[in-house]
């Protein structure tokens, strides 16, 4: 069931659209207080009342991602959607499966701590680790320890074989056999540690579907072995210790990689205390502004250093201190051609403003607004370089359904003064966040003659 982030919802009205009862619901309440994915509006009710909801109390998610908790799936959409949007399910279906892709992929890219620490990524899946049991069954297969002649020196030695068929060799009083025999136990070991691989894949894959992430490759089909469950193979203790026998017996890398992998994922759900799957970001602007940096290729990390001051404190005595950060743009973008210049500074804005009766709400506020005249002012001596400048301020804000379009501008004539220097007015680009989050999936960045188009330059 799908829910929207910072829509108001009647605790009744969640129960029935769940399909559950007043008590469940409370108890799937109770574990999203906790996990801080959820609000409550007590203006109207008191907080005594948070174990007894009644039907007309409020909730808001303060969440994107699935939450599936006591067996209940439910999954929270960005609040860029609408409720008419929601009348489009294969379209929302399908945005909603990207944007757990892309959350996926930022996680694992090299921005990774920075998106994790400011987006506040809940995950309790263990995504991690079956993300990379996914990846090593792509790459190996279905792991199989093929006992030839060449690999019988990891097999057990059976001592009493070994001495009873063959003639030692005496050196130094100590008698050494070339000729070694061998339990045959390898194979029944293999094919169970054959079967644990395909069990925990299939686990896996299970988990991934739930919350409506769907792996790009397998290389293979994996195939229906004889055990229906990993109960049935003798229970986790017994398979955990089986598969520290079998890493005494391998010593190629990809094989060890592989019972490591299955080691440590099953150590973790052993250790887990809940079979929820909790997977999403509190801050869904961080994703926002990631796709944004990604698809318009920025570029602005030279020219903050060297333009954008950072604020510095005086004393009395004259003594200077320092700080450590200024205000940063999300884009800068520059196209030179000798004495022409074009540059544009994009800030992008996860905001869902509202127009009633020729005003606006739930807007960027005024220090959005001035930030973007600041970043044009400090800019100056660098585009006062060149003869040609066509500078340009944008604002990008998220559309699930339009196209792309220029929606307007954002004007404050203070800065347009005679005393100030000339500032453009900043440009409202509304751009379609299903095709970003596809471009950003299919690694594919807005090109220079693109921009243009799209910026109407």
């Amino acid at each position: 069931m799908y829910f929207i982030e910072n829509e108001n919802y009647y605790f009744s009205e969640f129960c029935s659209s769940l399909n559950i009862t007043h008590d469940v619901g409370q108890g799937v309440i109770n574990k999203l207080l906790k996990l801080k994915v959820l609000e409550i509006d007590f203006s109207k009710f008191a907080e005594k009342d948070i174990d007894d909801l009644g039907p007309k109390q409020i909730l808001k998610f303060i969440y994107v991602g699935v939450l599936i908790v006591k067996g209940i799936n439910i999954k929270i959409l960005p609040k860029y959607i609408s409720e008419k949007d929601m009348k489009k399910p294969e379209l929302v279906t399908n945005h909603f499966k990207d944007i757990i892709a892309t959350l996926f992929k930022l996680q694992e890219s090299s921005k990774s701590d920075d998106f994790i620490n400011e987006g506040e990524l809940v995950d309790n899946s263990n995504l991690n680790m079956i993300q990379e049991l996914i990846n090593d069954f792509n790459e190996n297969g279905i792991y199989l320890f093929k006992n030839t002649d060449k690999t019988k020196y990891l097999s057990e030695i059976n001592w009493n074989k070994t001495i009873g068929q063959n003639n030692p060799y005496i050196i130094d009083n100590i008698p050494i056999y070339l000729d070694i025999e061998y339990f045959n136990t390898r194979s029944y070991q293999n094919n169970l540690v054959s079967e644990i691989h395909v069990l925990v894949l299939k686990e896996c894959l299970e988990t991934l579907r739930q919350i409506g992430f769907v792996p790009k490759v397998v290389t293979e089909e994996i195939p229906n072995l004889k055990f229906l469950s990993l109960e049935e193979i003798g229970g986790i203790d017994f398979i955990l210790n089986l598969l520290k026998r079998e890493l005494h017996f391998v010593f190629e890398s990809k094989k060890v990689r592989t019972l490591e992998l299955l080691y440590q994922y099953l150590i973790r759900e052993k250790n887990s205390s809940s079979k929820d799957i909790i997977y999403g970001v509190k801050n869904y602007w961080k994703v926002w502004e990631e796709l944004n940096k990604y698809y318009f290729k920025d570029n602005s990390s030279h020219l903050i250093e060297k333009y954008i001051k950072k604020p510095y404190w005086v004393k009395n005595d004259g003594a200077i201190y320092n700080t450590d950060r200024s205000l940063e743009p999300d884009i800068i973008l520059e196209d030179i051609h000798g004495d022409k210049i074009t540059f544009i500074v994009m800030d992008a804005k996860y905001y869902k403003f509202k127009l009633i009766n020729k005003k606006i709400y739930k807007q960027p506020g005024i220090s959005d607004i001035i930030k973007q005249q600041f970043y044009s002012i400090s800019f100056k001596s660098y585009l006062n370089q060149f003869e040609e400048i066509n500078e340009m301020n944008v604002l990008i804000f998220p559309v699930f359904d339009h196209e792309d379009n220029i929606w307007g501008t954002v004007n404050f004539d203070v800065f347009n003064e005679e005393n100030y220097y000339k500032y453009n007015e900043i440009k409202i680009l509304m751009l379609n966040c299903v095709a970003l989050n596809k471009a950003y999936l299919n690694d594919r960045q807005i090109k220079s003659n693109e921009v243009n188009t799209l910026l109407m330059l």
